[in-house]
């Protein structure tokens, strides 16, 4: 969870939101959300917003890893199996920030590219 929270606490203006789960969220759209278990399955996972296509990409690519999450799968939405922990944390992280893209005003993705 650490390494997610400190992931996301790069971008603009987000905010982290705990109930059963931990949101990080841009002016009150969620991008990502941790799982540390799931209901029925005790494995912590992350939910994110992915452009169309991505979900498909990525589960054929490594079907052990990603998965089409409940309720937020049938948006495009991206589930990753946290057990065991990522060895590419880099890889994790772009698709992080390629949610909180998709999700944020024009305004604050600009400061992911110009950051003065």
């Amino acid at each position: 969870m650490h390494r997610i929270r400190e992931i996301c606490a790069t971008f603009p203006e987000v905010a982290e939101h705990v109930r059963d789960a931990n949101a990080f969220s841009v002016r009150g759209r969620n991008f990502v959300v941790f799982w540390p278990n799931w209901f029925s399955n005790p494995r912590p996972s992350v939910w994110c917003k992915a452009p169309l296509g991505v979900q498909e990409q990525l589960i054929a690519r490594d079907g052990e890893r990603f998965f089409v999450p409940a309720w937020m799968g049938r948006f495009g939405w991206i589930g990753v199996w946290l057990d065991p922990p990522p060895d590419d944390w880099d890889e994790l992280a772009e698709i992080f920030e390629t949610a909180y893209r998709m999700t944020a005003p024009r305004r604050l993705t600009a400061k992911l590219d110009n950051p003065s």
